[in-house]
């Protein structure tokens, strides 16, 4: 508050103190006000993101088994759907994207011959890290920090497709393991 002046043109000094107090006052409840939005807004961006990542696995997941289902139980990324040669990224990508035959191999348009998918339109980004890039796996574990530029981790040998992040969610869970 202001001070105001008397009858006898000084100032009351007696209100000058109590102004300042005041402000600090209110600077210190809004900053608590702030400290304590902060935490539920993360949360819920959090939360938020896990879901769309969990949408986005379960999404790759049915389309890799659907793909599996329709091609004699060999998974996508090896070439002509031959298992003894190595698999690769753009070949997933193709399987994935393209139309195929019953053995795998692909064509960007329809055919009596080729009439199976495509079963992605695009590879889904990473809720978290922002990457729609997948990297084969074909050791028979997965690593164990994430690989740099990655959104999607993909073992060909076993079909699994997994989060490329580390860390978990508010219950504990590892991404992961979604």
């Amino acid at each position: 508050m202001a001070a105001t002046p008397t009858s006898s043109n000084h100032y009351d000094t007696r209100r000058i103190g109590s102004g300042w107090l005041e402000a600090a006052a209110i600077a210190v409840a809004l900053a608590g006000a702030a400290w304590l939005a902060r935490p539920q807004t993360s949360d819920a961006a959090d939360h938020e993101a896990a879901a769309d990542l969990r949408d986005d696995l379960q999404f790759l997941r049915t389309q890799i088994m659907v793909y599996r289902a329709q091609h004699a139980g060999r998974n996508p990324g090896y070439p002509g759907g031959d298992e003894t040669r190595l698999p690769d990224v753009q070949t997933f990508i193709a399987q994935m994207s393209h139309y195929s035959d019953a053995e795998g191999n692909t064509s960007a348009t329809p055919t009596r011959r080729h009439g199976h998918g495509p079963y992605l339109h695009e590879m889904p980004a990473n809720a978290f890290n922002g990457h729609s890039e997948i990297v084969l796996v074909l050791e028979p574990d997965f690593p164990a920090e994430p690989v740099a530029g990655a959104g999607w981790l993909y073992q060909p040998s076993t079909g699994r497709v997994i989060a490329n992040l580390s860390g978990g969610d508010g219950q504990g869970k590892a991404y992961r393991d979604y």
